[in-house]
């Protein structure tokens, strides 16, 4: 099954691409559906570059990458870019399909706009099986149904719906859910949408309602995808988990704090993905010895086990990089140049009183000299 972050885009660097997507398949997430416009997007390499790191790094790690274009650009009259960019990506192995809408059913948009969308997308190379075009419909298919969507089959590659039921119906969210999904996306006449055997994506809540009705009450994600699977069985191909546009560590399942991890941990339940990694020990300092490279003077220097926390020290003498890292010198053992000037300085001091002594010796000489003289 794949499993989707929705909506959520990779970043720009290679870099940073290469850890967000760690960041998924740490949480057993295999694929992302993104949300990201592409109204910059021309057949020119300035534009094209990270679109294609993006394609390129996912084929490279196993992530699957569903893009959203908008109907709104693909039935552009000008530049069409959402042609283009079908043309080109739909190519690419990590491409597992295009939306070209988010819940058109609330929207009012019309049926034939909307079997255009899906029609122009095969046109430009998208295949209903690979890389299919469709669109999240709102779970409440009875608004505009009639006037929009009949017959629906006609109007996406796969299926897909998304419904948040405890930010909709807070403590009553499974028999919230279960009616809808009984009796909003899945219709019993003919043209259901539920009905076309073209496969399912179910959208669920996987984040927590700062405000509203309901505020930080936690959804029960593998309840959710309980109740999807209930309905549609073998044709609930993915599940997407919903991580809206709200402030940061306000909820989602990417947030830092124990909301964030509860999340995480609903969402390893239903991947099967790996553990989270246990917390780090605390960190201890040792004292250690080290030399440094020129002169040979010997300092202790304090080092963290926490291996970022240490720097580079440099010899307090002759300012060469000590071989040792850690967080600062603390003590003196030996300096080798300072010991040989004591040991300089004392010969000397010893030569001084020896030669004190001559003067005196030879002053009273001298003394002697003068008295006999009479000077």
């Amino acid at each position: 099954m794949i499993f989707i972050a929705w909506p959520w885009s990779p970043g720009g660097s290679e870099s940073s691409i290469r850890s967000g997507y760690n960041q998924l398949l740490s949480l057993g997430i295999n694929a992302f559906c993104s949300y990201h416009h592409i109204d910059d997007y021309k057949d020119s390499s300035a534009a094209t570059d990270w679109y294609d790191r993006v394609y390129r790094i996912a084929n490279e790690m196993g992530i699957r990458v569903i893009w959203y274009t908008g109907i709104h650009r693909l039935n552009y009259k000008g530049a069409k870019t959402g042609e283009s960019f079908i043309r080109r990506y739909s190519k690419f192995p990590a491409c597992a399909g295009f939306t070209y809408g988010d819940e058109p059913n609330y929207q009012g948009w019309g049926h034939s706009d909307c079997k255009w969308a899906v029609d122009e997308a095969h046109r430009q190379g998208a295949s209903p099986s690979k890389n299919p075009m469709f669109a999240a419909f709102g779970y409440d298919l009875s608004v505009n149904y009639t006037k929009t969507y009949t017959p629906g089959c006609e109007i996406f590659d796969i299926g897909c719906a998304d419904c948040y039921p405890t930010a909709l119906a807070g403590g009553d969210w499974k028999s919230f859910l279960q009616y809808w999904v009984n009796h909003g996306y899945h219709r019993p006449n003919n043209d259901g949408f539920g009905d076309c055997g073209k496969g399912m994506i179910a959208v669920i809540q996987a984040y927590i309602e700062p405000s509203g009705k309901w505020p930080n009450m936690m959804p029960d994600l593998v309840g959710q995808y309980n109740v999807w699977k209930a309905k549609y069985g073998g044709q609930l191909k993915e599940i997407g988990f919903y991580l809206p546009h709200i402030a940061a560590n306000k909820g989602g399942f990417l947030d830092s704090g124990s909301l964030g991890d509860n999340l995480r941990s609903q969402i390893r339940k239903l991947t099967g993905g790996p553990p989270p990694p246990p917390p780090p020990p605390p960190e201890t300092f040792t004292i250690q010895e080290t030399t440094c490279p020129q002169d040979k003077s010997v300092f202790r220097v304090k080092v963290s086990s926490v291996a970022e926390h240490n720097k580079a020290l440099a010899c307090p003498v002759d300012g060469t990089v000590l071989p040792l890292r850690g967080v600062e010198i603390t003590e003196i053992v030996a300096i080798p140049l300072i010991d040989t000037l004591k040991k300089q300085i004392a010969a000397l001091d010893e030569k001084i009183a020896e030669l004190q002594g001559k003067i005196v010796e030879t002053s009273a000489e001298i003394n002697e000299i003068k008295e006999f003289l009479g000077v």
